[in-house]
């Protein structure tokens, strides 16, 4: 691999890291916002712990579904059409009137969180070969501990000031650029 096309192939793994990041953050921030949630809305424990089961169930349905669109369209339009999903999900989250239509959103977003991670980890399959391949996926996990770190700020620094949904409209805006960087990745993958 030359020089040019190794830094080229070193900011695209950056770009897709950010699917790693993006996933920890938004599960993150439920987990640091749901206490806010609860008192709100005076939701009883199990209407809490519905709100992350349903966050998960749409995890599990988003990779399956995106995991198979990505086959169809190309990993590069899934990525973004995932990040998509959970970023303005996220801001139609913040406006979600009570439990029951914040639950059903919740479900959305789910799906796009889910389907971020088998797609992005194809992806750095499809540019790496050999023992790089197993390096790189390892390194793209540690974008993880680096979501949850920016979740634990948001939530120190700006959930005071802004509460819960403005903290979703903050992951919104960061997923949203995010999407710009993303526009920039080259395709890997067709079938035809």
């Amino acid at each position: 691999m030359d020089h040019v096309n190794q830094r080229s192939t070193s900011f695209t793994f950056l770009i897709i890291g950010t699917a790693w990041m993006f996933d920890a953050m938004d599960v993150g921030l439920l987990s640091f916002i749901m206490s806010i949630v609860h008192k709100e809305w005076l939701l009883t424990n199990s209407q809490t712990g519905l709100i992350s089961s349903i966050s998960t169930v749409g995890m599990i349905c988003g990779g399956f579904y995106f995991g198979s669109l990505a086959d169809r369209i190309g990993r590069k339009n899934t990525l973004i059409i995932t990040l998509l999903t959970f970023s303005i999900g996220n801001l139609v989250l913040a406006a979600a009137p009570g439990f029951y239509l914040f639950l059903a959103i919740r479900f959305v977003v789910g799906m796009g969180l889910g389907g971020e991670l088998p797609v992005a980890a194809t992806y750095i399959a499809d540019i790496y070969r050999g023992t790089k391949r197993s390096q790189m996926l390892i390194l793209a996990d540690s974008f993880w501990a680096v979501g949850w770190l920016v979740a634990s700020f948001l939530s120190l620094l700006f959930a005071p000031v802004l509460g819960w949904r403005g903290i979703l409209v903050l992951t919104a805006l960061a997923g949203l650029f995010a999407l710009v960087l993303r526009r920039h990745i080259h395709e890997t993958h067709v079938v035809p």
